[in-house]
């Protein structure tokens, strides 16, 4: 008697679901970061005779391999602080006899920054570079840790998800498109705006 055929259902892997929806959020705070630095960068007094030429140019030839760029940045770091940062703190919380406590990630990923930062800013100073200044070095951690904890909890979420059986990549598909949507939408209203202000003040 033949024994029914499972249907598949998304990747076969829990850990493939959790490097889906890391990559997603670090693409849509990598987003966040290019929306805020054009939003400041409309506020510095620009040199006149700029073409639109150029702009047209960029989103034709440069924005696609600026967002291939950024998706390699995105599963790089995924792989190399994320997913370990979720590891180690489950693996604490189990340890420590508290497997459903949130605030273990918090914790681990402050100390994998801090790590990541000492160890960095250390690889500088014997390269000659020099050592910089505690400010510089608290930032990048800012920086580090902004990048990793987002992820890190969403993935944690996905790993809760999929242990109770419901459909992966949905997360990560629903980050990327709310995430990616959400700040489309803001940049649109935001020209609009601009574009209102023009006319009733011109």
């Amino acid at each position: 008697m033949n024994a029914p055929i499972a249907r598949h259902q998304g990747p076969p892997w829990p850990a493939l679901s959790a490097l889906a929806v890391s990559t997603a959020t670090l693409l849509v705070e990598e987003a966040l970061a290019a929306v805020v630095l054009w939003v400041w960068g409309l506020t510095r007094p620009g040199t006149p005779g700029d073409g639109d030429e150029g702009g047209a140019a960029f989103v034709l030839f440069g924005l696609p391999l600026i967002v291939g760029a950024a998706a390699v940045v995105a599963l790089v770091v995924t792989l190399v602080l994320v997913l370990p940062t979720v590891a180690l703190a489950s693996r604490a919380a189990k340890r420590y006899g508290r497997p459903g406590a949130w605030w273990w990630l918090p914790a681990t990923a402050a100390a994998v920054s801090a790590l990541t930062v000492g160890a960095a800013g250390t690889a500088v100073a014997l390269l000659g570079g020099g050592a910089a200044a505690p400010l510089a070095y608290a930032a990048w951690w800012l920086v580090v840790l902004v990048l990793v904890l987002p992820a890190g909890l969403l993935v944690r979420r996905d790993v809760r998800r999929t242990a109770r059986g419901l459909a992966p990549v949905s997360l990560a598909r629903t980050v990327l498109l709310r995430g990616c949507g959400g700040l489309l939408a803001f940049v649109v209203t935001l020209l609009l705006s601009a574009v209102a202000a023009e006319s009733l003040l011109g």
